[in-house]
């Protein structure tokens, strides 16, 4: 089997990852969901631990925007990251 080739869309929920090695019903094979809260749904269990970590990365890390006709600014929830100061001696 070929290696997966993973593209990442946003439909209107989330974000669809899905794989252009491998057709179903004529369209690429979806491969999982990751929600706005970065939830992954996976619909498949023949995925490499690179396609799995590949897309565990974007839940964890990645964003993209949305159209401007869509309400929301983002398809998955803005990240936050607290930054600290440390006193340097």
């Amino acid at each position: 089997m070929k290696t997966e080739n993973l593209f990442f869309g946003h439909l209107g929920n989330g974000v669809t990852v899905y794989d252009i090695n491998r057709l179903e019903c004529n369209d690429y094979m979806t491969v999982a969901h990751i929600d706005y809260h970065r939830t992954i749904k996976y619909y498949t269990k023949n995925l490499s631990d690179n396609a799995k970590r590949e897309i565990e990365d974007f839940a964890n890390l990645g964003n993209m925007a949305v159209s401007a006709c869509q309400p929301d600014k983002y398809a998955l929830r803005p990240l936050t990251f607290n930054v600290i100061y440390h006193k340097l001696k």
